[in-house]
């Protein structure tokens, strides 16, 4: 009877430890802690203006609003990317231009703690050799987190973040700079497009959204901002103006410039114009890059067809011919 009962007991054992075992496994596996980067960095942009042999300082403040990172302040040059303002690092500083940080213990790509809430100040010097060519040179100043081990008894997924502040630099003795601008496209994007006599035509439907794209060149070697407002006139006169955005044009680039106000639109456009437009429709602009600087010209036009209508209309008259031969087929019947 013993032997019975220390035999169940012993399979009540062996029972238990099989369903502890999983569960032991699976509540100390350690957990893997999603780690949170909320970073910014003031100011976003600095544009500067610099002799030979000078130098200047600049405080950067990043402030962190995620989990405690570790981050390595680092200064790169860059290079536009396409044509809507997007740049890509290179991995060395191009140019004359000298950086380092002021800050008593903190020098570039030396690793900085920052807790939650908490915000650094970084004393950017930037220095120009006597000898420097005078032109344009781009760099970032930015912060990149460490991956590392922050918390005891987790483990962080490794993932890097950056922010980072651009620094355009014209060096100059002199205080002038080469403002050559051009526009290299200007026109209506979504619209039948033909020749007559040498002149190009836009055809398009009277109620379409119009995505118009200008595209303007930096032929200098100092960047540009364009300036002037692009005109819309219709058989009646002036039937909208728009305003165009100052970007920065960086040198030997080009870059799609945008305009207010604007319709929206899907497609990489400077601005749309929505309506009902009918008949011959011109657009113009005229575009300076700053005092001294010559302006610049563009027009183009477009033909509005009401399509749409035209079919509504032609189709309403053919149903209602239709009809029409209907009944008095009819009526000759009775």
């Amino acid at each position: 009877m013993k032997i019975e009962n220390y035999y169940k007991k012993f399979k009540l054992l062996i029972v238990l430890l099989f369903l502890f075992f999983p569960f032991s496994f699976f509540f100390c596996v350690p957990s893997t802690h999603a780690q949170t980067v909320n970073l910014s960095i003031t100011p976003p942009l600095i544009e500067l203006m610099i002799k030979p042999g000078k130098s200047i300082l600049v405080a950067y403040t990043v402030v962190n609003q995620g989990d405690p990172v570790i981050l390595s302040p680092q200064v790169s040059s860059f290079v536009p990317q396409g044509q809507t303002g997007n740049i890509r690092l290179v991995n060395e500083l191009l140019g004359p231009v000298r950086f380092n940080l002021e800050n008593a213990d903190i020098t570039l790509a030396k690793s900085v703690f920052l807790k939650t809430g908490d915000k650094q100040q970084f004393l950017l010097k930037m220095r120009v050799p006597d000898n420097a060519p005078e032109g344009d040179y781009y760099y970032t100043f930015f912060v990149k987190t460490d991956p590392g081990p922050l918390f005891t008894g987790q483990n962080v997924s490794k993932s890097t973040a950056t922010v980072g502040s651009n620094i355009l630099v014209t060096v100059s003795a002199t205080g002038r700079v080469e403002a050559k601008g051009a526009i290299a496209h200007f026109d209506l994007e979504d619209s039948a497009k033909f020749k007559l006599f040498g002149r190009k035509y836009n055809i398009i439907e009277s109620t379409s959204v119009l995505p118009i794209k200008m595209i303007v060149q930096n032929n200098g070697s100092n960047l540009i901002k364009p300036d002037g407002e692009i005109i819309l006139r219709g058989p009646l006169g002036v039937l909208s103006r728009h305003k165009i955005t100052p970007v920065n044009i960086l040198t030997q680039s080009s870059r799609l410039v945008p305009a207010t106000p604007s319709a929206q639109v899907k497609t990489p456009s400077s601005f749309a114009l929505k309506g009902f437009f009918i008949g011959e429709h011109k657009l113009g602009t005229t575009i300076t890059f700053g005092p001294g600087s010559s302006p610049v010209y563009a027009s183009a036009s477009f033909i509005a067809i009401p399509i749409k209508l035209i079919s509504v209309l032609v189709v309403s008259l053919a149903v209602t011919f239709a009809i029409i031969v209907r009944m008095r087929a009819r009526q000759k019947e009775s």
